[in-house]
């Protein structure tokens, strides 16, 4: 009897189904696997906006393999399809697809029966709210599980459902933003529960949940809000650093493991996210500050952060670090896994830092306060900082002091941005190429 493992992962899924198909190429049709097909439809394990290429495989082989028999199953499933899948894009997707080869069918087997009535559309498995809610979670990226959780809030007459579907929404008229933002001001606190005691108001919702956030760690309110639900969406995590630390029992939770950038951690959440056998998705750690004497050792060899590919480091003036405190990260497992380093460093060290770093960086590293510099290699580029800091120079004039500083000869290229650019810079330009 043919079968399948429908509990696979995605891809998995699909590379069996492609397997069958090409076991099978021969005996088209084969009725025994447009059954099996059929099946898959009618009660699908995976509708997430990432499985097109699951629902391509399926339907392409039913077009090679259906016969008669199956021609009434497959136009009761595409009459609705919405129904059986989620009303989703991807469902829609799906749905014309099916019609489309009903049509094909019903031309290939003119006498096959095709009464709806007579198709046995299998009813999706009633859904619990909370299994939807922690679909959401598991799969961060897609959207599929927030509209049906916005569909099934609606019916409850839920405000969040309304919500969550005009977040989702490509384009709102100003009516609709209007709406939007009245149902947050009207419900954020109730959506949020205890993390809105511990978190500043300037929050940021994206497609329909907590997506951006500063902590504020106030002390009696931090037990409710340790391992909350609500933090499982945010992917944008800041904190002030004189408090950091009083907040580590909220940022060093596993409910926490979307994040992706996350500023001012504390050394206690550094260490949890490095030291972890599960894998946390943070990609960017902001604010760091170089400590006097060595790189940090809880990040040398962070097996926790396999995503982790940019760094943005503090020098404060007068806190005694020294070019040579990246000196272990240079040739650490961290040091070949990032893509860029980004340092905050004032102007009157920035000669040193410059030759540790064209000496010794096997990345690229942006070093600057009031202008950016990027070292890659040989290559030189000179931009305006994301976030300048005011100095009290020309902005040009900070550019040649800067270059001044570099040795004449070594680069291949340096190339400054027109609006950083005067006389001077250009001879300084020359001169080092």
């Amino acid at each position: 009897m043919l079968t399948i493992d429908r509990t696979k992962p995605m891809p998995d899924l699909t590379e069996e189904v492609k397997a069958l198909g090409k076991e099978r190429s021969r005996q088209a049709p084969n009725a025994e696997l447009a059954t099996l097909l059929v099946g898959i439809l009618a009660d699908p394990p995976y509708t997430g906006q990432k499985t097109k290429p699951l629902w391509n495989e399926v339907v392409s082989l039913l077009e090679q393999h259906a016969g008669p028999d199956v021609v009434a199953p497959l136009a009761g499933l595409a009459a609705d399809y919405r129904k059986v899948f989620g009303p989703t894009i991807m469902g829609e997707r799906v749905e014309g697809q099916l019609r489309k080869l009903v049509a094909t069918l019903i031309a290939r087997f003119p006498d096959a029966p095709r009464e709806l009535a007579a198709a046995p559309v299998v009813a999706p498995k009633p859904q619990r709210t909370d299994d939807i809610w922690s679909e959401i979670y598991a799969h961060l990226d897609d959207d599929g599980p927030r509209l049906v959780l916005a569909d099934a809030l609606i019916e409850e007459d839920n405000p969040r459902g309304e919500f969550i579907f005009l977040q989702l929404r490509p384009e709102l008229d100003k009516a609709e933003q209007k709406r939007m933002a009245q149902l947050l001001v009207a419900h954020e606190k109730e959506w949020l529960g205890p993390v809105a005691d511990v978190t500043h108001k300037a929050r940021v919702w994206r497609r329909g949940f907590l997506d951006e956030c500063s902590l504020l760690p106030r002390g009696k309110f931090l037990a409710a809000a340790v391992g909350h639900r609500v933090w499982s969406t945010v992917r944008h995590l800041t904190m002030f650093s004189h408090d950091a630390d009083k907040g580590a029992a909220i940022v060093t939770h596993p409910v926490l493991r979307n994040l992706r950038v996350v500023e001012n951690p504390p050394d206690a959440m550094l260490t949890t996210m490095a030291e972890s056998d599960l894998p946390w998705a943070v990609e960017r750690l902001s604010a760091l500050l170089v400590r006097t004497g060595s790189f940090m050792p809880e990040l040398l060899a962070p097996r926790g952060l396999p995503s982790l590919r940019e760094i943005m480091l503090t020098s404060p003036f007068g806190n005694g670090s020294a070019p040579e405190s990246l000196r272990a990260l240079w040739p650490s497992p961290l040091g070949r896994q990032l893509q860029v380093l980004k340092m905050r460093v004032y102007t009157n060290f920035f000669g040193a830092w410059a030759q540790e770093i064209m000496q010794h960086a096997p990345m690229p590293v942006e070093l600057g306060m009031e202008v950016t510099f990027r070292f890659d290699g040989k290559r030189l580029t000179v931009m305006p900082a994301t976030q300048p800091m005011r100095g009290w120079k020309p902005l040009p004039e900070i550019v040649r002091d800067g270059l001044r500083a570099l040795p004449a000869g070594y680069f291949e290229s340096v190339t400054v941005d027109d609006a950083l650019r005067d006389g001077g810079v250009d001879q300084e330009v020359a001169r080092l190429c």
